[in-house]
C-alpha cells in the first residue's frame, strides 16, 4: 500500500468495520485523551466537524465544550471547494451541501480560518510525523494551504489507533502536517 487511493480505500475499511458500541467507546476515549492537551484550553474558537463514514464522533467534545463557553464552528463548503466556517450551536439548523455534508443554515458572517485557535478534523489514515490522509476531496487541503506560509490555528486530528499508517504516508507539497493526532490509545505530539 502506497498510493493514496488505495490507503485511503483500506482504512476506509477498518473504521467502518467498527459496531456502534465500538465507535461510542472510541470517541469517549479520545475526548478524555482531549482533556491533555493544554493548548485547547486556551482556545475560543474551535471548528468541529460531524462524523460520518466511520470517523471519530465528536460530538461529545463538542458539548464539552458549550458547557465551558467556547465558540464552536462547522466547515462549509465555499466557492472553489474551499472552507469557510460558521458558528455551531446546539440548536442550529442544518441542510445538505452540495456533496451531501450537513451544514449550517444561519445569517451568521463567514469565519475565516485564521479567526479560529484550533480546528479538529477528520482522518482517513495519518503517520507517525502526523500526515493527514483525507477522503480525497482535497477540501480541507485547500483551506490549509495558507498554513504553509502565515500563522494556522492549533490543528487536531481524531482518529482510531488502527488508522495509524505503517510507514510514511505519501505527502504532496500542499499537505500540511497536523499538530496533534488523538487517538482512541494515545496522543501524538
Amino acid at each position: 500500500m502506497t498510493d493514496k487511493p488505495t490507503i485511503r480505500k483500506a482504512m476506509r475499511k477498518l473504521r467502518q468495520a467498527f459496531t456502534i458500541d465500538e465507535q461510542t467507546g472510541a470517541s469517549m476515549e479520545v475526548f478524555k485523551r482531549m482533556r491533555e492537551i493544554q493548548l485547547l484550553a486556551s482556545a475560543n474558537h474551535i471548528a468541529v466537524y460531524l462524523a460520518n463514514d466511520g470517523e471519530i464522533d465528536p460530538n461529545v467534545i463538542v458539548t464539552s465544550m458549550w458547557r465551558s463557553g467556547k465558540k464552536t464552528y462547522l466547515p462549509i463548503l465555499r466557492e472553489g471547494n474551499e472552507l469557510g466556517f460558521l458558528p455551531y450551536e446546539e440548536n442550529t439548523a442544518l441542510k445538505p451541501n452540495r456533496v451531501g455534508i450537513p451544514e449550517p443554515v444561519t445569517d451568521s458572517d463567514l469565519l475565516t480560518l485564521d479567526k479560529l485557535d484550533a480546528v479538529l478534523l477528520p482522518l482517513v489514515a495519518f503517520d507517525k510525523q502526523k500526515n493527514r490522509l483525507g477522503m480525497g476531496g482535497g477540501f480541507y487541503d485547500r483551506s490549509l494551504a495558507e498554513c504553509l506560509t502565515k500563522a494556522c490555528p492549533l490543528l487536531i486530528g481524531l482518529g482510531h489507533e488502527c488508522q495509524l499508517f505503517d510507514g510514511e504516508l505519501p505527502c504532496d507539497p500542499w499537505d500540511v502536517p497536523l499538530d496533534i493526532v488523538v487517538t482512541d490509545k494515545t496522543i501524538y505530539r
